[in-house]
Parts: C-alpha cells; structure tokens; sequence
C-alpha cells in the first residue's frame, strides 16, 4: 500500500516537478568539457583495521557555470572487495561525469579498506575467522560514507562551498560500493539485527567503531539519505535490515554475478566464499514486500560488474537517471544554468512516469531518420511495435494492465531502453 500511496504521488507531482527542473536532472545538458573536478578534498580521518591513520577524501564533481544554490548530490563509493580501489575507479568515474551532464553533483570518496597482510587474510579465509574481520570491515565503510554525508550536511550549514541540497543527498557504488551504500541506507539500529544470525555479536564492533554514526568525523548532522543507488551490491539480511517507510533503492546486477550473488549466497574474495549476503534480487523482493519504491535492472548473463561494460553502460546510466528523475524536487529552487547547453548526445525522454497507460516519447540529437520501438511487458512479452520517423510520439495502452514495462528504442546505433510504471 505505501508504495502505490509513493507512485500516485510521483505520479499527480510528476507534471509540477518536472515543469520545475525541465530537462536538467533527465538530459545531459552539459557537456564533457563543462565538468569541473575538484581532488582530494579531505571529509574525515580515521584509523584503519591494521591500526593506520587515514585521511578520508573525495573528489567533487560539478557542472560549470551552474548557478544553482542548492543541488542534489549523489555521493559514490567504489568497489575493490574492501582490499583494493579508491576514489579513481574508472567506472564511478563514468557515473560522476554521467550524473554531473545531467545536472547533479556526485563526490567519488574513499574510505578505509582491509590493510592486513594478504597471507594473513587467506589463512582467515581457511579458517572461517574472514566473516567477521569483513564484517567489521564494512561497519566502517559504513561509518566513513556517513561522515560524508554529513560532511555536506555541515557545509550546507556554514560555509556553504558546495552548494548542495541537504535535503536531497543520495548514495550509490559498485560492488564493494554498493554494499557500502546499501547498509548507509538501511542498518541503522539495534532492532535491525532481529533475526540476524550471520554474526554471534554484530553490535560488538560497531559499539566499538563509534556506534551506528561512526566516529570518522563531522558529529552533529544527520547521515540520513534520499535513496540508494545500488550497482551489483548486496545487503547482510534483506529481512531484517530493510523494514516499511525507508528510502527507495534502483539495483543493477547481472544474474551471473560470481562475486556478489544476485540473489542469497557467499560474497567471494580471493576465490573463497567470505560472508552470506542477500543480492539485489532480494533487495527487489524485500523492498516490495514492505513497499518501498524500487526497481530493479537484471543484465541476463550478466558477470561481476557487468553493469559498467562498454556494452551496458549506457543503459545502466539510463536507467538509474529514469528512476532518480521523479525522485528530485526542483519545486523550491530555480534550476539555474547561465547559458543553457544543447543536449551533446542522442536522448530519450518518456513522461509522465509513472502513469495509466497514457504516455508520450521525445527524442532528440538522433542520428538515423526512423527509429524501431517497442513496449516489453513485465515478462518480457512484447506488446507493441512499430517503426517512426517522428521525434514526438504519444502512446494511449490504458489496455495494459499495471506493472513496470520496458520501452526500447533502436535509432541506428543508438539503443535506448527507458523503464516505466503503469499504475
């Protein structure tokens, strides 16, 4: 019930919202070269699990000549297997300049990983002890992805720098990422533990590391979030740890995932099985039970990451920028471009979502004169097709039954796929 009270009201705020932000948060309206990187900001400071001092950093990523006083930010960590990685990774990269074109600002952190000696780690792996030293290892990646939300929090509050919206801070990561940001979103109290056997004690280390907000720094401001963007990770007991009325999560996983599982089962390392995990199609599952607003994008076949391949990445980024859309609230504020930038690249919008069956499909920058189109049921039966040369085309399926479709677009070499929802 609470989330079809969440989609009507996505759906009857849906016009306003959207008349607000325009195309920024949905296009990319800035271009490659109007990305502006600032490294190596320091957020916190902690000790690592090997006992090392460490200066927690992110690098800023936002758009020039934005006048914006107040902008969504999706802060991401990286993923490594909690051994390897930083701020630098490649694929968030992708994410930071993908989401920066569109609008956002996005902060790429780092935060501690496992330090110990890699001889020591596979004789923990033999010997069953690795569950809790990587369980300890993710209280406090947790605990350093909160300091940067609250770091923003108190920079909104004083001195302001960033210009971001205190009210509007979303996590997201890869892998090890991902399940960082996952368990920001939801772990949060000693009640989430019910049920949770993985651990003897799991309260132990995080009484030990600061608590549930940590002590990596910037006390004082909350480390809530507006939602999770979750790229193949996974959550410790969707069961216990995700309940009704929290933030809305999007997932992608390939159902191949040999890593982290997409559904239950052993996140790996160094080929060992390291701790019971629930994927992202139990997050789904979870998240539907207690109606939370959710979607989930299964890449058939799809391996470890298969997310970020040259293959899946556009519509990876496609799909999370279609579910985060409806998500922002410009209402408040003035959309703020100096000099308003053409779209650079071939995009596809598709409004309202979600709606009745009564839809319309824009596309602009395409290449090709006629684009072939096709509406793909929730089981993957597909219910329409047809081939157009138009830029504009309004669809009326109030004959469709309610459930999350698929509409994918062919334009020469451009693939499009834009996910919707008919209530």
């Amino acid at each position: 019930m609470k989330q079809l009270l969440l989609s009507l009201c996505l759906l009857f705020s849906f016009q306003a919202i959207s008349a607000q932000c325009g195309d920024r948060f949905d296009l990319e309206i800035f271009g490659d070269e109007e990305i502006e990187v600032t490294q190596n900001v320091q957020y916190g400071e902690n000790v690592t699990i090997a006992g090392s001092n460490m200066s927690l950093e992110f690098d800023f990523y936002e758009p020039a000549n934005d006048t914006m006083q107040a902008r969504p930010l999706i802060i991401w960590a990286h993923g490594g297997t909690f051994i390897a990685g930083d701020e630098n990774s490649a694929d968030i990269v992708d994410m930071c300049n993908a989401f920066t074109k569109r609008g956002y600002v996005n902060a790429s952190i780092n935060y501690r990983l496992l330090d110990l000696d890699f001889t020591a780690l596979v004789g923990q792996a033999l010997s069953g002890e690795i569950t809790d030293t990587f369980y300890e290892e993710v209280v406090r990646a947790v605990a350093d992805m909160r300091a940067a939300v609250r770091f923003f929090r108190q920079d909104a509050a004083t001195d302001n720098v960033y210009r971001v919206d205190p009210d509007q801070i979303f996590v997201g990561g890869a892998s090890a990422g991902a399940i960082t940001a996952v368990h920001v979103a939801y772990l949060h109290e000693e009640a989430d533990f019910d049920g949770f056997t993985t651990i003897d004690d799991p309260m132990a280390n995080i009484e030990a590391n600061g608590g549930f907000e940590g002590d990596s720094g910037n006390p004082g401001y909350p480390s809530t979030v507006s939602g999770v963007v979750n790229l193949c990770g996974a959550i410790g007991s969707a069961e216990s740890f995700i309940q009704e009325g929290e933030v809305p999560i999007v997932s992608l996983h390939g159902d191949a995932d040999g890593t982290v599982p997409y559904a239950t089962g052993s996140a790996m390392a160094f080929g060992f099985p390291i701790i019971e995990m629930d994927g992202s199609l139990i997050i789904k599952n979870r998240a539907d039970e207690v109606g939370i607003y959710n979607d989930l994008f299964t890449i058939a076949g799809g391996n470890h990451m298969a997310h970020a391949s040259a293959s899946n990445l556009a519509n990876s980024i496609s799909f999370v920028s279609d579910f985060l859309y409806p998500l922002i609230d410009c209402t408040a504020v003035d959309v703020g471009i100096n000099d308003p930038i053409a779209s650079v690249t071939a995009e596809v919008r598709l409004f309202p979502n979600p709606n009745a069956g009564s839809f319309a499909v824009e596309l602009y920058n395409t290449k090709a004169t006629q684009s072939e189109i096709r509406i793909i049921d929730p089981m993957g039966k597909v219910v329409q097709q047809l081939r157009s040369a138009a830029n504009y085309i309004a669809f009326d399926r109030t004959d469709l039954a309610a459930g999350l479709y698929h509409l994918e677009i062919v334009n020469g070499d451009d693939r499009f796929i834009k996910r919707f929802s008919i209530q």
